[in-house]
């Protein structure tokens, strides 16, 4: 029965993008072979979790202190599921707890036992008949496995990699408006070239979902097929290859230096499905959000990676995605960002159970479009986005 009595630690917090950018190539490689079931976006305190458990003895115990994610997302499916497959007993918890120094983070601090645990059970210092891998008295460890949708390829927008795509005015490293203006009063013909464009902080803060920039789009064009737009090719050569042509270690630099006029991630897929359901609207939820608020977007918009864009225009759909069953579902089953929702549609859509026949009610059609249509008319009367107008709509203080 070899191996330690406990641990006791406080690993390193590090998302998925530090963990890539701040260690060797090939690390986030070896550590996910080494555990299994450690893929996706997990943070790096879940491979501690794992090591801890591998060095106890049975009947050994440790106890962590962990990002406030150790219970979400791909962070608990590579960590707490895999270790109460194996075995493990989470015997304490306190779920939420506001670091007492100076760094303002929330943290989870767990303890797991080697095997059965005789003693008490405790979460959040109340005795408790058990704790699941969701940090609750109740339920199981497991994942919601996917289920048949009538809804499919819901996902995100693009990836530009360059702010200079980006027609606006005050923000650094894009292209300016007039200097687009001139350009396409040269060239009448480029104009279908620069499109409206849209991200998560736009659909929750702009009342009337319209968007105020611009991005150029040349994305799905070979190089000489660029050449038939020589004026915006020439602003992204001046405002994107630049910063292209200075990539060394990042992941695709050799593909994104070569095809500089190109986004990083196209979102071809999203595309092709609202052409091909020839489809005027869509609706869309920012990615990383404090409310779940869904609106309702032209697809003339070129969609940034910030949104998940659900393509359909179907008000019983929106119903159903707006309701606060679909609410919860997220808040259960997906990630934050400090304290705002990471929507995941692989976590919580595409487990997501619609009710039967929803495609065809009547109620949840009228239920819908008048919520919808009120919403969007107290924005533009308040002057408020998305968020603002939930704010508002959780606070005890409004009448």
């Amino acid at each position: 029965n070899s191996g330690f009595d406990a641990i006791v630690g406080n690993p390193p917090f590090a998302g998925v993008s530090t963990l890539s950018e701040s260690n060797h190539e090939h690390y986030t490689t070896h550590l996910r072979k080494t555990w299994s079931e450690t893929g996706g976006k997990c943070d790096l305190v879940a491979f501690f979790f794992r090591r801890a458990f591998d060095t106890l003895r049975a009947s050994g115990c440790f106890g962590l202190i962990a990002t406030n994610t150790i219970s979400q997302g791909d962070t608990r499916a590579s960590s707490l599921i895999p270790l109460v497959r194996e075995g493990a007993t989470i015997y304490a918890a306190t779920k939420r707890l506001k670091w007492p120094g100076e760094a303002a983070v929330v943290v989870s601090v767990i303890h797991m036992h080697r095997g059965h645990y005789p003693g008490e059970v405790v979460l959040n210092r109340e005795v408790v008949p058990k704790i699941t891998a969701f940090l609750f008295t109740k339920g199981g460890s497991e994942m919601p496995l996917p289920i048949p949708t009538p809804i499919q390829s819901v996902t995100k927008g693009v990836v530009p990699y360059g702010v200079g795509f980006v027609v606006d005015d005050g923000t650094d490293g894009c292209i300016p408006r007039s200097t687009v203006s001139e350009v396409l009063s040269r060239e009448p013909k480029s104009s279908p070239r620069v499109r409206p464009y849209m991200g998560g902080e736009d659909i929750n803060n702009i009342p009337s979902l319209n968007p105020d920039k611009q991005i150029v789009y040349l994305d799905d064009l070979e190089a000489e097929d660029a050449a038939r737009f020589p004026g915006l090719f020439r602003l992204i050569e001046q405002y994107v290859k630049p910063e292209r042509d200075a990539l060394t270690t990042q992941s695709g630099a050799a593909t994104l230096k070569r095809y500089w006029w190109r986004y990083q991630y196209s979102a071809h897929e999203l595309f092709d499905r609202i052409g091909q359901d020839r489809l005027d609207y869509v609706f869309a939820v920012a990615r990383v959000s404090p409310h779940l608020a869904v609106g309702r977007l032209t697809t003339d918009i070129v969609f940034n990676e910030k949104l998940i864009v659900f393509p359909i225009n179907d008000w019983r759909a929106f119903a159903v995605v707006q309701s606060m069953l679909h609410d919860g579902w997220v808040r259960l089953l997906t990630s934050t960002l400090e304290d705002r929702l990471n929507y995941s549609p692989s976590d919580c859509f595409e487990t997501f159970p619609f009710p039967e026949n929803f495609e065809t009610d009547a109620s949840l059609e009228a239920a819908g479009k008048e919520y919808y249509e009120f919403r969007a008319a107290l924005m533009v009367k308040n002057d408020d986005g998305l968020t603002k107008t939930y704010n508002r709509f959780h606070d005890p203080g409004e009448a």
